[in-house]
């Protein structure tokens, strides 16, 4: 007697759901680079202000390190990490083990 076998498929999610997963980090990082960008502007308005030449302080800078103090200190969001997740599934391992051995020594 031969018997048939049912085999379940894998889950695959829509492409419409995977981008409305995305949408919470993505919040955050517009919510942070606005922020940088106010940082900025509230630097050179205190610096004009005051008539004190203060470097100008690019905001993508400003947002970096407001974006590595939330995340050193109160940590990303669960609702927030498929975004962060998303950016790095296309990098290149080799690419990124040369980059870390060209900085740091380690590879």
């Amino acid at each position: 007697m031969a018997g048939s076998v049912a085999l379940a498929q894998p889950y695959q999610e829509s492409s419409f759901k995977r981008g409305l997963r995305l949408l919470p980090g993505l919040g955050l990082l517009l919510a942070v680079g606005y922020t940088g960008k106010l940082i900025e502007r509230s630097i050179m308005a205190y610096g004009r202000s005051h008539h004190m030449k203060l470097p100008n302080i690019e905001y993508v800078l400003t947002a970096i390190l407001l974006g590595l103090l939330i995340s050193n200190t109160v940590g990303i969001p669960p609702l927030s990490r498929p975004a962060s997740q998303a950016t790095n599934s296309g990098s290149k391992p080799e690419l990124s083990c040369s980059a870390r051995g060209f900085f740091w020594a380690t590879c």
